[in-house]
């Protein structure tokens, strides 16, 4: 997952593993680094563990979760052409106006890690 990468860099920013100018390096490089403080830090080789999917995982709730993640929806409303007008689907037809607009709103998800996978 995309959030729990971006939760293991920032952490390992925010303890001085890593700066701002090595993420304009090679991933090979920024993994080095990391791996280098894994037995001296718990809490990296679990960030790690998380990245890597290691964890069993569910989705929680809004009360008991340890990640939350939200993604912004994408729709496509695609143009088309109805006599010399360039109009689009959800211009003509309610039923795809309201799925749009359904579909539309950002997805939140709240994730609960479970057992490690071995």
């Amino acid at each position: 997952m995309f959030r729990t990468t971006a939760d293991l860099v920032k952490y390992a920013i925010d303890k001085k593993i890593l700066t701002k100018d090595d993420l304009f390096t090679t991933d090979e490089e920024v993994w080095t680094k990391i791996k280098s403080m894994v037995d001296k830090d718990d809490n990296l080789k679990l960030l790690i563990d998380r990245a890597n999917n290691k964890f069993e995982y569910k989705y929680g709730s809004k009360d008991d979760y340890d990640l939350n993640a939200s993604c912004k929806s994408r729709v496509v409303d695609p143009l088309f052409l109805e006599g010399k007008t360039l109009k689009r689907i959800s211009e003509i037809d309610s039923d795809f106006s309201k799925l749009k607009e359904k579909y539309s709103k950002p997805k939140e998800y709240y994730i609960k890690f479970l057992e490690r996978r071995n």
